[in-house]
Parts: C-alpha cells; sequence; structure tokens
C-alpha cells in the first residue's frame, strides 16, 4: 500500500504546485491549461484514495459489517460474516469479539453494498 499513498500524495503535491504558479497576464491560456492538469491530478489522487481496502481494526468496525459482508484476517484466511460471527470454510463460526481479539486487522474484501453500486 505504501506505492499507493506515495502516488496520492505527488498527485496532491503536484497539483498543488501547478496552481501556484502564476505565468503572468501574457500568457493566461498556460496557465489554464496548468489549472486543467492540477484538476486532473486531484481526480486521480482521489480515484486512488476511493481503491484504498477498507480495514477493521476493532470488534465494533466489525459489528456494523452487514451480514455476508467477507474479510481477510490477519492469518490471510477469507471468512463471511454472519449473525455475529465470522464464518470460516475450514472451522466452525467464529464469535466476532474473538475474531477481534486474535485475528485483527482484517481487510474488508466485500460488502452487499458494493453489489448495488
Amino acid at each position: 500500500m505504501a506505492d499507493v499513498e506515495a502516488l496520492i500524495t505527488e498527485n496532491r503535491q503536484l497539483a498543488i504546485h501547478l496552481r501556484d504558479y502564476e505565468p503572468g497576464e501574457w500568457d493566461t491560456e498556460l496557465e489554464k491549461g496548468w489549472d486543467e492538469a492540477a484538476d486532473l491530478l486531484d481526480r486521480n489522487a482521489d480515484a486512488l484514495e476511493q481503491s484504498r481496502p477498507r480495514v477493521v481494526e476493532t470488534v465494533e468496525q466489525l459489528e456494523v459489517l452487514p451480514d455476508d459482508s467477507v474479510i481477510r484476517d490477519v492469518m490471510n484466511d477469507v471468512g463471511v460474516i454472519h449473525h455475529g460471527n465470522v464464518w470460516y470454510p475450514e472451522t466452525n463460526p467464529i464469535e466476532l469479539s474473538k475474531v477481534a481479539k486474535h485475528y485483527l486487522p482484517a481487510t474488508v474484501l466485500y460488502t452487499p453494498e458494493e453489489a448495488t453500486k
């Protein structure tokens, strides 16, 4: 993820530098083009930020995930949240509080809301 973070930072910094440039009254077209480039860099950084995986680190964050959400825990196991438990294919269901104690942080791979977007 450090690479994505670096790209976001670089895009934001370059956008600031482009907006700070003042070519003077003699070249308003250049200034307009640089403003458009800065806007594009900001939109790119916004898209990168939205593509970051969501990470849960507490039982409270697990509890607000809707049923049928899919997580990958710290052990790299994938499970589905259902009725206050995480269902892993290789085990019996595990209570969210136990998952929080032993298997967080976890990456949210899917939530049902994403299917409707």
